[in-house]
């Protein structure tokens, strides 16, 4: 491993108290009115809220009316963005180029708006990429973990029957919505387009920041307590970011005995003279699987230090 760089006294964080993820651009509230405004044009309670009815009827929506609710890259907060910058993290963890991941972003735009939907939408179809455990994308369990979804839309997961997107012959020579409808199979082939230029502003605003994720095979890989995953003890309750340069909380890691997947450099987390730039991939307590806490809180080891209870170095990510 390369010698990470040395962090600016400026990049210094100290961890906080678990509270809602960051609007970007405080646009929540805007997005929220334009979609009861939807809602409430096509007959649908208006809460707000991308519930499965406004869903199937955004799937047909105009352009137009699409637009109006999603105007900008920046229209994405909470579990949606985590869910979002999952895609490309799972992008990177696989090798995919950034054309293949901007189509997977304007995919599950197109689908779910990266709504992780759990009971069906339309027929079977669940997750962010609406996926059908009927036409074999894999069990339920398996489509509405984005990580394993993702990996099925890549083509790189370990399961399931249909061809993902390296499968598609010349994929990176066709047109984005072409590619994204030979994936999917949607009853609504044109729809995808809609998402290129909104799928390429979310990549350029957010990529920096997203590590790459390699994990959940689906096919008994790491998993709690198994191979594949190191027990840490942490001193004090953790809170856990989407990726290790993230500022914005996803959940909690309580205080004690947790088991880790694998460490990244990021961001320094620390008080005083201690420190730590490393962050451990984990399934927290509290909120999304699969996110990353800081070194810093491990109870047994020193500055930038990142091993478990053992003495064995956590591997990379």
């Amino acid at each position: 491993m390369a010698a990470p760089p040395a962090a600016s006294a400026a990049s210094m964080l100290s961890d906080h108290p678990v509270g809602r993820v960051a609007t970007l651009d405080g646009s929540a509230g805007t997005t929220a009115k334009a979609l009861a405004s939807f809602q409430a044009k096509h007959g649908l309670t208006p809460t707000g809220t991308n519930d499965p009815a406004t869903n199937q009827a955004l799937r047909t929506a105009s352009p137009a009316e699409v637009r109006a609710i999603y105007s900008s890259s920046l229209n994405l907060t909470g579990q949606e963005l985590i869910n979002a910058r999952t895609v490309i993290g799972v992008g990177f963890g696989h090798g995919i180029p950034r054309r293949g991941i901007e189509i997977a972003l304007m995919t599950a735009a197109q689908e779910s708006k990266f709504v992780n939907y759990t009971t069906p939408v339309d027929h079977d179809s669940l997750g962010i990429l609406q996926q059908r455990p009927s036409t074999g994308w894999g069990t339920p369990d398996q489509i509405t973990n984005v990580v394993l979804s993702s990996q099925s839309f890549y083509g790189v997961a370990a399961f399931g029957s249909n061809a993902g997107l390296l499968q598609i012959p010349d994929w990176q020579n066709l047109d984005r919505g072409q590619v994204a409808q030979a994936v999917q199979g949607s009853a609504y082939p044109d729809a995808y387009a809609q998402w290129q230029d909104w799928a390429i502003a979310f990549y350029d605003q957010q990529a920096g920041s997203v590590a790459p994720i390699t994990g959940d095979t689906g096919s008994g890989g790491p998993g709690p307590g198994g191979s594949g995953t190191y027990d840490v003890d942490t001193y004090a309750n953790a809170s856990v970011y989407a990726s290790p340069t993230s500022t914005a909380v996803t959940g909690t890691l309580n205080q004690g005995t947790s088991y880790v997947y694998c460490k990244a450099w990021g961001r320094q987390v620390g008080s005083g003279s201690s420190y730590n730039h490393y962050w451990l991939l984990t399934d927290p307590d509290v909120g999304p699987a699969r996110q990353y806490v800081s070194a810093y809180y491990l109870s047994r080891w020193g500055n930038d230090e990142a091993k478990d209870n053992n003495g064995t170095v956590i591997p990379d990510c």
